[in-house]
């Protein structure tokens, strides 16, 4: 094996312990921010592979302080924060776009706020099919049939 297989078997490997909950805090934390975070960001994981690694995060709750970056478990997914807050319960991240990004998986295809995506995706939106035309995160005063800017009618 070459240099660049043994890393992929080592992250594959380490990635199944942190997922499986067999690796220390300490340990669990360093990897998870150098291999499942930079994985999640990239948005190329499937919907199974998403929902293994959403659970190496905490959960979300109301009442915590976050940072900018820090991200949770929340809804079967991973949400990122985007601006810095103390959480609360009516700042759930499917409500408050400006204080989260939602890392969706490959089958949540009806519109939302808050989920970051990419030109050429479809979505639903009120029983139709919108095609994003630019990349954006989505928002509450964005939706398909008001921004012909950001979605055209598929």
């Amino acid at each position: 094996m070459g240099l660049v297989e043994d890393a992929q078997a080592l992250r594959t490997r380490l990635d199944a312990a942190i997922t499986a909950g067999e690796a220390s805090e300490a340990t669990r934390r360093v990897l998870v921010d150098a291999i499942i975070a930079p994985q999640v960001r990239a948005g190329d994981l499937t919907d199974a592979e998403v929902e293994a690694r959403a659970a190496v995060f905490p959960p979300w709750e109301a009442g915590v302080k976050v940072a900018v970056g820090d991200l949770f478990r929340w809804d079967g997914t991973v949400v990122e924060v985007v601006q810095a807050h103390t959480t609360q319960t009516d700042w759930t991240p499917d409500k408050t776009p400006a204080l989260w990004r939602v890392y969706r998986t490959p089958a949540m295809t009806a519109w939302q706020p808050g989920i970051a995506v990419k030109v050429g995706e479809t979505f639903t939106f009120e029983g139709a099919s919108w095609q994003v035309v630019q990349a954006h995160t989505t928002q509450s005063a964005w939706v398909p049939d008001k921004t012909p800017s950001l979605w055209k009618k598929v």
